[in-house]
């Protein structure tokens, strides 16, 4: 009797101390989507009270996403090697320091930097909470677990948009960044007293490759940043070039050797995962559009940052109620009909976005941000279902880092290149129309910088000029706007659709083998 009153004990213990495992995920989780999608709202407002560039701004975001890129796939080493319990904990502390740090930022710098560690924070994180799920969880509850830690996921980025703009219209931006601070520290005591210790493994990481890999990308990504401040054919801009390829180059032939390889090559022979890797890049690319559109929302089209943060959550709507219908297409139909419906659908919202966007109607804009949402959720399953499907069991932890990292990795690829892409484009057009005129062909059109945002260098740039020229500058930069985000809807539309072009080529679905029914010969022939 005294026994089977302790084993009861035991099991409301582990039961307790379960649920105060999941409720530490579900935070930490809910946490990191929602800090990814609350700070677009607010960056005219961060503009206007530091007089960013735009480049700058464009650093706020790619900082945090290039920190989760480059060590998505090292950080699981290091969870491995620790011990996953003590990363995952490091990973809440590191998170919520910085995010006070980004809060109580004075400047540009600061802010950027701060970004950088709290991305460093959020990549230990990710790696971390996967294997202490499948540690802590027996097999048979474990998909339920994944599902509600993903819906708590998809909550925190469907309301990121509604809470950035509330709090940069009514309160503070600071308090985008301090959100976090009180989420962290229960993190933090409910993981502590809940989550076991794990089983630390002798794991080896290949400091080469890794190293390799992070300058590679790092070149990259400045040298498309910032091409347009060290000039494209700049000493500086050519040697980040030089130094990709040379680094890229390296980790190719160096990782082909080693006996633990930072990124095994040998898995994109399979031809569905890569293609699943291709499908998984290019609509984290497009993507990245969402956070120019919500800039046009306030700047040109002139609605508040609640007001746009508002359109923006349409966007990330189908993710938090059509998920689960989405899986079920998936396994109903396939993962190549999935994806390519999905691209279809994607490509189908950016036509309609370049249609709407300069009329500002706001139930074309609605339909077309929903439609961008339904593909976006389309392609992201059906990409991981087919990816991790299509490798075989022991090589599933690796495939599962490589589509995680090239998914951040296109989030930064994509501010980078649509962000250089936008960025020339409105220059180059505001800068002509000036020239048009002859009232303004010699003003300097960087001075205007940040003009449609109010900073206070714009603006008084602008008072020195008589009141005609004024408004003739404005609608200027405004008709720039909406050419450089033309253009660049554009341009992400075209990636998907030659990811598309690539996947309905090379993605088949298998045939099956046709079964000869077997004929019996007449007696005769016996």
């Amino acid at each position: 009797m005294i026994y089977t009153k302790l084993n009861l004990k035991k099991k409301l213990k582990m039961k307790t101390k379960r649920k105060l495992m999941l409720l530490t995920l579900i935070i930490a989780h809910f946490m990191i989507f929602l800090d990814s999608s609350i700070l677009p709202v607010a960056l005219p407002t961060i503009q206007r009270l530091f007089h960013s560039s735009m480049e700058q701004l464009q650093w706020m975001i790619n900082s945090y996403l290039l920190a989760i890129a480059i060590l998505a796939a090292l950080s699981g080493k290091i969870s491995d090697i620790f011990g996953h319990r003590k990363i995952f904990l490091l990973s809440l502390v590191v998170f919520g320091f910085f995010s006070f740090l980004c809060a109580i930022s004075q400047d540009n710098l600061q802010l950027i930097i701060s970004r950088f560690c709290q991305g460093i924070g959020a990549a230990l994180m990710v790696s971390s909470a996967l294997p202490l799920i499948v540690e802590c969880f027996e097999e048979k509850i474990r998909g339920k677990i994944i599902g509600i830690i993903v819906s708590a996921a998809s909550l925190g980025f469907t309301m990121g948009p509604l809470v950035g703009g509330f709090f940069s219209q009514y309160l503070s931006w600071h308090y985008i960044f301090l959100i976090n601070i009180p989420i962290a520290i229960i993190g933090v005591i409910v993981g502590f007293i809940s989550i076991p210790k794990s089983i630390k493994l002798n794991e080896k990481i290949d400091f080469k490759g890794a190293i390799s890999f992070i300058i590679a990308v790092s070149c990259l990504t400045i040298a498309l940043m910032q091409g347009k401040t060290f000039g494209w054919g700049s000493l500086t801009t050519i040697l980040l070039f030089f130094f990709f390829v040379c680094f890229a180059l390296i980790l190719y032939f160096s990782d082909k050797k080693a006996k633990h390889p930072f990124i095994d090559f040998s898995i994109f022979k399979n031809v569905t995962f890569l293609c699943a890797l291709i499908a998984l890049c290019t609509i984290s690319i497009a993507r990245i559009m969402a956070m120019y559109w919500v800039i046009y929302f306030q700047n040109v089209l002139e609605f508040t940052p609640t007001y746009a943060g508002i359109l923006e959550m349409i966007s990330a709507i189908p993710m938090l109620f059509f998920s689960a219908y989405v899986g079920k297409f998936c396994d109903k139909y396939g993962s190549r009909r999935s994806i390519i419906t999905g691209q279809i659908v994607t490509i189908l919202s950016f036509l309609l976005l370049i249609f709407c966007l300069p009329r500002g109607n706001i139930i074309l804009l609605s339909i077309s941000l929903l439609f961008f949402g339904v593909g976006v959720v389309f392609i992201k399953i059906a990409s991981f279902s087919s990816g991790l499907s299509s490798v075989s069991s022991n090589k599933r932890g690796i495939a599962g880092g490589l589509l995680n990292s090239f998914n951040n990795l296109g989030s930064s690829f994509g501010v980078a290149v649509l962000g250089a892409v936008f960025l020339n484009s409105q220059f180059k057009f505001f800068t002509s129309n000036l020239k048009k005129n002859p009232d303004t062909q010699n003003i300097d059109p960087n001075v205007f910088e940040g003009l449609l945002s109010k900073t206070t260098k714009a603006l008084n740039a602008l008072k020195t000029l008589p009141s005609s020229i004024q408004a003739e500058i404005k609608t200027a930069m405004k008709t720039s706007y909406s050419y450089g985000i033309n253009l660049s809807n554009l341009i992400a539309a075209f990636i998907i659709a030659l990811a598309l072009f690539v996947i309905f080529y090379l993605f088949k679905p298998k045939k099956k083998k046709e079964k000869i029914p077997y004929k019996k010969k007449p007696k005769d022939q016996v």
